[in-house]
């Protein structure tokens, strides 16, 4: 009698245990945790939430964030491009909202001068990516590398210095 108490107290707490320290998170790496990259937001001179659009009365107090950020002084906010995985035969997609920042003066005119180009470049890259390059260590300093990249040979220069993500979601 004693071996069937125990194992009706001890397999709720197992599994509990199992799903709240294992399961869980290992969903929330795979997923790329919503947490984890709104907390870098600020540091990007973005808006904690990042759901408003950069401009009207916000767009000031934006620049002069990221001038006290330090290096970038100007940014620029890209917005949502969502895209299917590679591989994943429409089953998968990835989210990405970014911020685009550089020194350079001129960036924002650039950005919106270019900008459906520029789309096109970032729908490229993103939908190039598969689930597994993506769950890979470093997965996302990698295309955010390759976004700064081809952002930069289509604008001819080294206009984009950095993009901060203020959304990353593969689901």
């Amino acid at each position: 009698m004693m071996p069937v108490i125990a194992v009706i107290l001890l397999v709720p707490a197992l599994c509990y245990a199992t799903t709240q320290f294992v399961l869980l998170p290992k969903l929330k790496a795979a997923v790329g945790s919503p947490e984890a990259s709104h907390e870098s937001a600020p540091a990007a001179g973005e808006k904690k939430g990042g759901d408003k659009k950069e401009g009207g009365a916000h767009g000031g107090k934006e620049k002069e964030k990221s001038k006290a950020s330090g290096k970038y002084a100007h940014s620029h906010e890209f917005g949502d491009v969502i895209v299917n995985l590679a591989g994943a035969k429409g089953t998968r997609y990835l989210r990405a909202r970014f911020t685009l920042a550089s020194s350079d003066a001129n960036l924002e005119m650039l950005v919106k001068t270019n900008e459906n180009q520029l789309r096109d470049v970032a729908i490229g890259v993103l939908s190039a990516q598969s689930l597994d390059s993506l769950e890979a260590p470093g997965a996302r300093s990698a295309v955010r590398n390759e976004l700064i990249a081809q952002f930069n040979h289509a604008l001819h220069g080294e206009l984009v210095e950095q993009i901060y993500f203020a959304e990353f979601v593969v689901q």
